[in-house]
Protein backbone atom coordinates (compact mmCIF):
# COMPACT_ATOMS: atom_id res chain seq x y z
CA UNK A 1 0.00 0.00 0.00
CA UNK A 2 1.07 3.62 -1.15
CA UNK A 3 0.34 4.77 2.14
CA UNK A 4 2.67 2.90 4.81
CA UNK A 5 5.29 2.89 2.67
CA UNK A 6 8.15 6.23 2.81
CA UNK A 7 9.33 7.09 -0.46
CA UNK A 8 10.98 10.33 -1.99
CA UNK A 9 10.18 10.21 -5.39
CA UNK A 10 7.90 7.91 -7.92
CA UNK A 11 8.66 7.46 -10.98
CA UNK A 12 5.79 5.70 -12.93
CA UNK A 13 4.83 4.95 -16.49
CA UNK A 14 1.53 5.61 -17.28
CA UNK A 15 0.69 2.36 -18.94
CA UNK A 16 0.82 -0.03 -16.00
CA UNK A 17 -0.77 -3.38 -15.74
CA UNK A 18 -3.44 -2.95 -13.01
CA UNK A 19 -4.32 0.81 -13.13
CA UNK A 20 -3.05 3.74 -15.20
CA UNK A 21 -0.74 6.21 -14.33
CA UNK A 22 -3.94 9.03 -13.79
CA UNK A 23 -5.82 6.66 -11.98
CA UNK A 24 -2.17 5.72 -9.61
CA UNK A 25 -1.80 9.92 -9.19
CA UNK A 26 -5.45 10.02 -7.94
CA UNK A 27 -4.89 7.45 -5.16
CA UNK A 28 -1.75 8.80 -4.34
CA UNK A 29 -2.85 12.52 -3.79
CA UNK A 30 -5.36 10.77 -2.03
CA UNK A 31 -3.43 10.13 1.27
CA UNK A 32 -2.90 13.20 3.27
CA UNK A 33 0.41 11.76 4.17
CA UNK A 34 1.25 11.52 0.31
CA UNK A 35 0.17 14.74 -0.99
CA UNK A 36 3.53 16.09 -1.13
CA UNK A 37 5.53 13.17 -2.40
CA UNK A 38 7.05 14.33 -5.90
CA UNK A 39 5.49 12.03 -9.08
CA UNK A 40 7.87 12.01 -11.87
CA UNK A 41 5.52 10.31 -15.08
CA UNK A 42 7.10 8.37 -17.85
CA UNK A 43 5.13 8.42 -21.56
CA UNK A 44 5.93 7.24 -25.24
CA UNK A 45 2.88 9.52 -25.70
CA UNK A 46 3.51 13.05 -26.95
CA UNK A 47 -0.65 13.97 -26.66
CA UNK A 48 -0.79 17.43 -24.93
CA UNK A 49 -4.20 16.31 -22.88
CA UNK A 50 -2.59 13.63 -21.53
CA UNK A 51 0.37 15.52 -19.69
CA UNK A 52 -2.18 18.33 -18.87
CA UNK A 53 -4.68 15.65 -17.43
CA UNK A 54 -1.38 14.04 -15.61
CA UNK A 55 0.03 17.70 -14.03
CA UNK A 56 -3.69 18.60 -12.90
CA UNK A 57 -4.32 15.40 -11.15
CA UNK A 58 -0.84 15.98 -9.62
CA UNK A 59 2.42 14.85 -11.41
CA UNK A 60 5.35 17.26 -10.78
CA UNK A 61 6.99 16.19 -14.06
CA UNK A 62 7.00 14.06 -16.86
CA UNK A 63 10.00 12.22 -18.65
CA UNK A 64 9.64 10.63 -22.51
CA UNK A 65 10.42 7.27 -23.66
CA UNK A 66 12.91 6.11 -25.31
CA UNK A 67 14.50 8.17 -21.54
CA UNK A 68 17.65 9.66 -21.65
CA UNK A 69 19.82 9.03 -19.48
CA UNK A 70 20.75 12.75 -18.93
CA UNK A 71 17.26 13.94 -18.50
CA UNK A 72 16.32 11.29 -16.73
CA UNK A 73 19.19 11.80 -13.92
CA UNK A 74 18.71 15.82 -14.00
CA UNK A 75 15.24 15.58 -12.92
CA UNK A 76 15.41 12.80 -10.73
CA UNK A 77 18.12 15.10 -9.00
CA UNK A 78 15.50 17.71 -8.83
CA UNK A 79 12.73 15.99 -7.27
CA UNK A 80 14.76 14.63 -4.40
CA UNK A 81 16.14 18.09 -4.16
CA UNK A 82 12.34 19.39 -3.86
CA UNK A 83 11.81 16.12 -1.45
CA UNK A 84 14.62 17.34 0.62
CA UNK A 85 13.58 20.72 0.74
CA UNK A 86 9.98 19.51 1.46
CA UNK A 87 11.21 17.28 4.90
CA UNK A 88 13.36 20.06 5.66
CA UNK A 89 10.52 22.79 6.18
CA UNK A 90 8.24 20.13 7.69
CA UNK A 91 10.72 19.37 10.27
CA UNK A 92 11.51 23.42 10.55
CA UNK A 93 14.67 23.88 9.33
CA UNK A 94 14.72 27.69 9.07
CA UNK A 95 18.07 27.88 6.48
CA UNK A 96 15.69 27.21 3.93
CA UNK A 97 14.14 30.43 3.02
CA UNK A 98 11.80 32.16 0.26
CA UNK A 99 12.32 35.11 -1.39
CA UNK A 100 10.21 36.97 0.77
CA UNK A 101 11.87 35.84 3.88
CA UNK A 102 15.54 36.48 2.45
CA UNK A 103 17.93 38.80 4.44
CA UNK A 104 17.51 42.46 3.01
CA UNK A 105 14.64 42.02 1.58
CA UNK A 106 12.59 44.85 1.97
CA UNK A 107 9.14 46.07 0.00
CA UNK A 108 9.81 48.37 -2.87
CA UNK A 109 13.83 47.29 -2.68
CA UNK A 110 15.56 46.45 -6.03
CA UNK A 111 15.24 42.67 -4.95
CA UNK A 112 11.70 42.79 -3.82
CA UNK A 113 10.93 44.64 -7.40
CA UNK A 114 12.86 41.80 -9.41
CA UNK A 115 10.61 39.18 -8.39
CA UNK A 116 7.65 41.02 -9.03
Amino acid sequence: SVGRQVYDVVLMDVQMPELDGLDFIRLVRAHPAKKDLPLLMVTADHEVKLRHDALLRGANDFLTKPLDRVEFQARTRNMLALRRSQRALADGDNSIRFVGQAPGYLPGSPLARRYQ
